[in-house]
């Protein structure tokens, strides 16, 4: 699978005028939580579909 890198800019454009308002950091570490929670997303959907 191919994985696209994700800049602080790009994001900070995605978020708006939320994102002018942070900074770095703020920016990144929502990035880190978003990664989290999609990654323990996908391990529950891939356990269930194991089960099956």
């Amino acid at each position: 699978m191919t994985q696209k890198e994700i800049t602080i800019e790009y994001a900070r454009q995605k978020l708006g005028e939320r994102g002018k308002k942070m900074t770095d950091q703020q920016v990144s570490d929502l990035l880190n939580t978003l990664r989290l929670i999609c990654n323990k997303t996908i391990d529950v959907v891939v356990e269930k579909s194991d089960s099956n």
